[in-house]
């Protein structure tokens, strides 16, 4: 059935300022209810039957499919059938709107203002069965009050919802499904005479016994939450979503203190902040204990110990994330990617890009046993030789700074700088006048603010300057103290940490490089740690130690 053709309005069109295109155009009835029963008021059915009334009396056409109902709340625009309602009147498929009244387009004073105007721009019209409003400004005064009084509406009903929500979660009574494998839940009922049964949990006659045998007794028997996870889904158990098990959602059930009669939840209060309650099973009132408070403890304390395992590589590794693969590529770039824990070894797991298909990189495998000592012994054995150490960061430090002349120059004027900060220093302390003695404290200064300046230009040339002899063998006396006591893994893994950069190696050969702090200055250097011309720019001094993989 289409619309009748309109070639005149009738006074009731007129009073409501429609025009001929508006009434000739179908028009949309939209219906919106928070629940699925709301009462007699405003149910579906009582809504639709008053907006067909109204369509009749007004003489506008409104198609069977042009009817929209959502069943979610108005305090935003996310409903399905509200979106597709703006589309129409956007795409102006429709000549107007009905609903019952305001508060049933929506309880949010922005959203109520914006659909109007909305509607006003695509030439539609919007009427209400409970309500009028012309574009008057007092029409448009009451339209905004309507609504601010709708959004003030749904506030209260929110209000005294969680108020009840959280009195009757105070006495002990569930007020929603927990959603937790185990249980089977059966919501308020209104039994005959008006007498309304609360909601209540139960043990599933299924999933209870699954959760005793298959996962709290089989995870405390062997302390793998995959294991358990792996038999759940062999088994074709699913979770309570209907979903395959994952070690999460075992470790999820596992920590649940529910299954022992304690359920914890969150309800707002009527001040909408958040309030912990705890339900307790006992006078038929909570959850039913599905476990017992021994087994529940036993699988906390296998948890507690796995998560102390989560932070550690799984084969304990000393050099995981620190090994690295120089094999090159045909392309030129060395393989960077970090070699991998695999049967107690590790190779490179790159691929090169010669064309036959991708084969692995050539670098030659290499077992864990054999490499983890090498390195280890071989920084250990380093550190206890402070003079091999210094000789090896002089090395290093040529090397690094050869293609660099900006270098040379730097460190130049920085050995220049440091002699007449002493020779000005000891003027200071020496049996001079006083006012010879001011004019070198003021001269040290001036030093120190040209040192400032030439730190900055070392780091903009990224120029690294190297550290005293001194300083080098006084860290290393340092670290060397500690290492007898390097006994356990953890103790070992943090040592290499913080002496060694990277490790590359192809499997034939090994370079070890080193990255140490610098140890705090002491009379030996000359100076405490403010005294920049003594430490110079560099906190830390690197160096590298080769060898071969036997």
């Amino acid at each position: 059935m289409s619309a009748p053709a309109i070639k005149t309005l009738t006074p009731r069109q007129e009073a409501l300022k429609l025009t001929l295109k508006q009434v000739s155009l179908p028009w949309a009835i939209y219906i919106r209810v928070s629940t699925k029963d709301q009462g007699e008021k405003y149910s579906p059915a009582s809504q639709r039957e008053t907006l067909q009334r109204l369509a009749a009396d007004l003489g506008v056409y409104v198609p069977e499919n042009f009817i929209l109902i959502d069943k979610k709340t108005g305090k935003t625009d996310d409903r399905p059938d509200y979106q597709r309602l703006m589309q129409l009147a956007k795409d102006t498929a429709i000549g107007g709107v009905l609903a019952l009244e305001l508060s049933r387009v929506g309880r949010n004073v922005v959203d109520a203002i914006n659909f109007r105007k909305m509607l006003k721009r695509e030439g539609s019209a919007l009427a209400f069965a409970m309500q009028q409003f012309d574009d008057s400004p007092q029409g448009i005064l009451m339209f905004n009050q309507f609504a601010a009084f709708a959004e003030y509406e749904a506030a209260l009903i929110i209000q005294r919802t969680n108020k009840g929500r959280l009195q009757k979660a105070k006495e002990g009574k569930l007020i929603s499904d927990p959603h937790t494998f185990g249980y089977l839940y059966h919501p308020a009922t209104r039994l005959p005479g008006g007498k309304l049964r609360d909601g209540y949990c139960e043990a599933h006659p299924v999933e209870a016994e699954i959760l005793r045998v298959q996962i709290f007794a089989a995870y405390v028997r062997h302390g793998s939450a995959y294991q358990v996870q792996k038999d759940l889904n062999a088994a074709g158990i699913l979770t309570k979503r209907g979903n395959p098990w994952t070690i999460h959602a075992v470790c999820t059930v596992l920590r649940n203190r529910i299954y022992t009669g304690v359920y914890v939840t969150t309800i707002k209060g009527e001040d909408l902040k958040p309030v912990e309650i705890t339900i307790r099973a006992e006078a038929g009132r909570g959850a039913p204990a599905l476990i017992s408070q021994a087994l529940f403890d036993k699988a906390q304390v296998l948890l507690a110990k796995a998560a102390d395992r989560a932070g550690r590589p799984p084969t304990e590794s000393l050099l995981s994330r620190l090994i690295r693969c120089t094999c090159i590529l045909p392309s030129g770039p060395p393989c960077l990617r970090l070699w991998v824990g695999h049967k107690a070894s590790m190779r490179c797991t790159n691929k090169r890009d010669d064309g036959s298909g991708g084969k692995f990189c050539p670098s030659r495998q290499v077992a864990k046993s054999v490499i983890e000592p090498l390195v280890f012994n071989a920084v250990r054995d380093r550190i206890r030789q402070p003079e091999t150490v210094y000789s090896l960061a002089r090395e290093f430090h040529a090397a690094t700074n050869s293609a660099k002349p900006e270098a040379v120059s730097i460190e130049t004027r920085l050995a220049r700088l440091k002699a007449r900060y002493e020779r000005t220093e000891a003027i200071v302390f020496a049996d001079v006048p006083q006012r010879t003695r001011d004019k070198a404290a003021q001269q040290l200064k001036e030093i120190e603010q040209e040192q400032r300046a030439l730190e900055v230009e070392a780091s903009e040339a990224d120029v690294v300057a190297l550290p005293s002899r001194d300083r080098i063998m006084d860290t290393c006396e340092r670290i060397g103290k500690g290492l007898d006591r390097l006994k356990t893994f953890d103790e070992k893994r943090t040592f290499v940490l913080q002496t060694v950069d990277r490790v590359e190696t192809d499997g034939y050969d090994y370079a070890v490089y080193c990255r140490i702090e610098l140890a705090p200055a002491g009379a030996a250097s000359g100076g405490g740690k403010n005294s920049l011309v003594h430490v110079g720019p560099a906190e830390y001094f690197s160096f590298v130690i080769r060898g071969k993989v036997a």
